[in-house]
């Protein structure tokens, strides 16, 4: 018997001792509630407004336009930094008389600090008023989990064949209720320990306005350990 209970001991240690290793291989930071909470650009789009496609348009010569792009300021803290970039434009091929459509594509590149590095990357894009008809679509869409792999990017505005790479815990989300605004997150997985790694992560927003309207984004970004 008591070599019976010596043995169920052991056990007991040894599951204990997976579960705990299976929780942290497994463990996630909590994205704070008030990430992200203050704009740090709005995007402006210039030039004349592209005229709609019809079957006399000539489709290898379709202006971009109007069109806005920027590179923010590097975001430095002792556990990282994070370096972003937007860029928003007219959608090309459009022929909907009633709409205009507009993407943004927010991107980022982050990494480690003097004291640590990101456990948590938010980006965020904001509509400015309201979409015609509650028209708009954003990518990453639901939740992708796993090593590095490239996913097409599922938002016909983008173009044909573009592609993202999505390493780790990422989620693609609407924000609140009563707002037009899309999020992405990256958290990392089982990330305990700093490490020096360079991450990066996008964000696209189509949506469809009244036709001659040029709408304007709020964009977002925070991170954090």
């Amino acid at each position: 018997m008591l070599r019976a209970g010596w043995i169920a001991i052991a056990l007991g240690v040894m599951v204990g001792a997976g579960l705990l290793a299976f929780a942290f291989l497994r463990w996630t930071p909590l994205v704070p509630a008030d990430a992200a909470s203050a704009p740090i650009a709005r995007t402006v789009m210039t030039g004349e407004i592209a005229p709609d496609v019809t079957d006399e348009t000539d489709v290898t010569d379709i202006p971009i336009s109007p069109f806005g792009q920027e590179c923010l300021p590097r975001i430095e803290r002792p556990t990282g930094y994070m370096d972003l970039c937007w860029e928003a434009h007219r959608a090309p091929y459009d022929a909907d008389a009633a709409k205009d459509y507009y993407l943004l594509h927010v991107s980022g590149t982050f990494g480690a600090g003097s004291d640590g590095s990101p456990r948590w990357a938010l980006m965020k894009g904001d509509l400015v008023g309201a979409p015609s008809d509650g028209v708009m679509e954003g990518w990453p869409s639901g939740e992708f989990d796993g090593s590095c792999r490239p996913e097409p990017v599922s938002i016909a505005a983008a173009g044909p064949g573009v592609q993202e790479t999505l390493c780790g815990h990422i989620v693609g989300t609407d924000v609140g209720v009563g707002t037009w605004a899309r999020a992405a997150t990256w958290t990392c997985v089982g990330c305990l320990l700093p490490d020096d790694s360079d991450r990066s992560l996008s964000l696209y927003v189509m949506v469809g306005v009244a036709a001659g309207t040029v709408p304007e984004w709020d964009v977002y970004a925070d991170f954090g350990s």
